[in-house]
């Protein structure tokens, strides 16, 4: 460049520079989307994958390995228990029936008596009197008595958890998503994944380890269920 174009150059970027800091200097972010909160941010967390085919539908869940149910804790040891599913063969862990497209009800079963610590002592003394009691209740029952769709795979569900004799209502979000064809499984399948937490004084647990550094007061349900489209 020749000595007179870069004096002609100087008063371009000046005035560049004079035109930015008039107009209020670099241009301003796009303001951030304020964060999800309470429910907003659970129901978004959830959502995904394929909504359920339109219509009405009855859904069964068989007892099967490929089912997961685990009671978890904000304790030492996180995983409370699991259930075994590859022990026994119960028969159906329950059954949803949807009656349109966004309202459905259901119920799931679980014998206590399959639930797994790690331990076999422990397994046992989860079933005596001073925790789950498996002679006044053989079952943890859960009632979905209403699920009603609030995002397209995401529902809203009501209904009631029952152990040890004592029945207390639950509120919670699922995802329930269409899969289709899965090997073993079935050919309309879909998956059903949740987690509600229960505090087990609620439930007449009262253990005096329960509480401690080492037991946690309260239990997160989690569960992740594979069911067919019996229709």
């Amino acid at each position: 460049m020749s000595r007179s174009a870069r004096l002609l150059a100087v008063p371009a970027v000046l005035f560049a520079c004079l035109l930015i800091v008039a107009c209020g200097g670099k241009p301003e972010a796009e303001p951030s989307k304020p964060e999800l909160t309470g429910e907003a941010a659970v129901i978004a967390a959830l959502e995904g994958g394929d909504p359920l085919p339109e219509g009405k539908h009855s859904i069964g869940f068989p007892w099967m390995g490929k089912q997961s149910v685990m009671c978890v804790g904000d304790s030492v040891e996180r995983q409370i228990a699991f259930v075994d599913f590859t022990d026994g063969t119960p028969g159906k862990i329950g059954h949803v029936d949807v009656s349109d497209s966004d309202k459905a009800s259901g119920k799931f079963t679980v014998p206590i008596d399959m639930l797994r610590t790690g331990h076999t002592d422990r397994d046992k003394k989860l079933q005596n009197h001073n925790w789950l009691e498996v002679e006044k209740q053989a079952d943890l029952v859960l009632d979905c008595t209403s699920m009603t769709r609030v995002k397209p795979t995401v529902w809203r569900v009501e209904g009631t958890w029952s152990m040890k004799g004592v029945t207390r209502p639950v509120t919670f979000f699922a995802n329930v998503r269409y899969i289709g064809e899965m090997q073993r499984v079935g050919s309309k399948v879909v998956r059903v994944k949740a987690s509600f937490p229960i505090a087990l004084k609620d439930f007449e647990i009262v253990n005096p380890a329960v509480g401690t550094p080492a037991v946690a007061s309260s239990w997160d349900i989690d569960v992740v269920l594979l069911g067919v489209i019996t229709n």
